[in-house]
């Protein structure tokens, strides 16, 4: 028998129709519902993939077996005068039938369908501000979940930046758990680098977690949907958490090596009795590692909820392409219930606190602390311009007196921690070795006394005032400095237009307006001094004979 007639006995050909017409059948219909329902372009392509490589297959199969009373059997094993090719050619013939006529009614009754329109998914609207002084460009939106997003272009920048700010810091943390925002922060800001060009860094602090990035425009799409991810859930491996850990705790002992790191930390110990500031970022060591994949799982659940997190983008922003993609990958994440909101409060301090520390570098430092308020009250900005005028630049008070006449320490170093909840004002001064670390603590505080005393000249304000404006203009000159000013004043003062009235409100503070505050902030009773010296060499010790 030829090849022909032995493919045609075998139904070969009828297969190869009844293939090609149930194809073209489902082409159709997709072809169909993809004009009426938008489904995905690559959906056609990926059907004639499957359709081109099972052809043959089929054919093949065809070819091979042969079905029989008693089921699938391969054709050279079926007694030809058991055969029933022939009914099963006639069945195959009326498949091919129904099929066409499926086809021809199915085409008659495209015709007849209506077209049906699917309404576009509702665009997000970013709203722009009607404060007086706020830039109109910048426009802000809060998704149904509660996540907001704070747009400001910049048509002279190449490239995005977005900061992902996080209401978690070690402030949510307790005994057992420190550590516990920084390995999260770590974990989920790891893997960006290896997917997106550009500058990708994380950094956890008391009161947030922040995961900034600087990428090409192309590349939104991309860092959106590892936000979104980021956001949503925590995959975590159990052996990936140990390698996380263990890593932390390494740099956690590394840190306590860091004299000036030691000494501050001891001193907010020492201060906050109470209240979470006075953990560590970075957590205790001895704490580190002793979390379960449960508990990671549960951290993040709780304070990784869209509502407890604003994201800032500045630079070059596509503003439409950004909110659609906002919308439908941000915005489909389901909100959280937001853990227990820390409700400690420190009780009031009533006297110096003090400690000593042996320093193994053999650098003699004296920190002093003093208890103030929050970012949010009042008094921060005085509070700045105060430790301007005390501390910042050889002309400030503290470095004329204590550098610059009277020689008597090394160096001279201010902070404000300016948190969601009270922080501390602190002077760091490293001093020359033989020092005596309580006559210099006495002369900070004569410097102090006669500033609360005698007040502070017109010129030192306005120079003060003056580098302050200096020191916001050119933040602002950036994309990244402008992500961090409005995120900083998003979060810490409720609103990120405060930050457009901070001219106005630096110009307005008086002289008094400091005296005042340094007189309720640097008191005695609200001071933590800490002190860290080498230890005596040991004596030798002599015996008679």
């Amino acid at each position: 028998m030829s090849l022909f007639a032995e493919l045609r006995r075998r139904n070969v050909f009828k297969v190869a129709v009844l293939y090609v017409v149930a194809a073209w059948v489902i082409l159709w219909l997709e072809d169909v519902a993809s004009a009426q329902f938008g489904l995905p372009g690559w959906l056609r392509e990926f059907l004639f993939l499957i359709f081109a490589i099972g052809f043959p297959v089929a054919l093949i199969f065809a070819y091979v077996y042969e079905i029989t009373p008693s089921g699938l059997k391969k054709a050279i094993e079926v007694d030809q005068t058991q055969s029933i090719v022939y009914k099963t050619g006639q069945k195959l013939n009326a498949a091919v039938f129904v099929l066409a006529v499926l086809g021809v009614v199915f085409l008659i009754f495209e015709r007849m369908l209506p077209e049906l329109t699917i309404p576009p998914a509702e665009r997000l609207i970013a709203t722009t501000s009607e404060v007086e002084g706020v830039p109109a460009e910048i426009g802000s939106v809060t998704l149904e979940n509660g996540l907001r997003i704070i747009i400001w272009p910049n048509g002279d920048s190449t490239e995005l930046v977005m900061h992902n700010i996080v209401r978690v810091g070690s402030r949510n943390e307790y005994g057992g758990i420190t550590g516990i925002s920084t390995l999260l922060q770590r974990m989920l800001g790891a893997g960006i680098s290896a997917r997106v060009p550009g500058e990708h860094t994380a950094r956890t602090t008391k009161d947030l977690t922040v995961f900034e990035s600087r990428f090409a425009v192309e590349d939104l799409k991309t860092v959106i949907e590892i936000t979104a991810d980021r956001i949503d859930d925590l995959n975590v491996e159990p052996d990936a958490l140990e390698v996380a850990w263990r890593t932390l705790k390494a740099d956690a002992m590394e840190s306590t090596g860091d004299q000036t790191r030691r000494l501050i930390d001891h001193v907010s110990a020492v201060t906050f009795l109470a209240h979470p500031y006075r953990l560590p970022v970075m957590g205790w060591p001895s704490e580190i590692g002793h979390w379960t994949v449960e508990m990671l799982e549960a951290f993040h659940a709780d304070y990784y909820a869209p509502h407890n997190q604003t994201i800032i983008f500045t630079g070059a922003v596509p503003t439409d392409q950004l909110l659609d993609l906002a919308r439908d990958h941000l915005g489909s994440i389901a909100d959280r219930p937001l853990a227990q909101p820390v409700a400690t409060v420190e009780p009031g301090q009533r006297g110096t606190r003090r400690l000593s520390l042996e320093s193994d570098s053999g650098t003699p430092m004296l920190a002093m602390a003093f208890r103030s308020g929050r970012a949010i009250d009042g008094g921060a900005l005085q509070r700045r311009l105060l430790l301007d005028i005390l501390a910042a630049g050889e002309t400030s008070r503290l470095q004329q007196a204590l550098m610059v006449n009277e020689q008597l320490v090394d160096s001279i170093e201010y902070s404000q921690h300016e948190g969601f909840d009270p922080g501390l004002v602190s002077l760091l001064l490293r001093l020359p070795h033989g020092a005596d670390p309580s006559m210099i603590e006495s002369r900070v505080l004569e410097e102090i006394s006669r500033l609360i005393t005698d007040g502070i000249s017109e010129d030192e304000l306005a120079n003060a005032k003056l580098r302050l404006h200096s020191l916001f203009e050119e933040a602002i000159m950036t994309p990244d400095g402008k992500a961090m000013l409005l995120g900083r004043f998003e979060v810490f003062q409720g609103n990120f237009e405060n930050f457009f009235s901070l001219p106005e409100r630096i110009d307005a503070v008086t002289s008094a307006d400091l005296q005042s505050v340094a007189a309720e902030v640097f008191s005695v009773s609200n001071m933590t001094v800490g002190t860290m010296f080498a230890p005596p060499p040991p004596t030798e010790q002599t015996t008679e004979d």
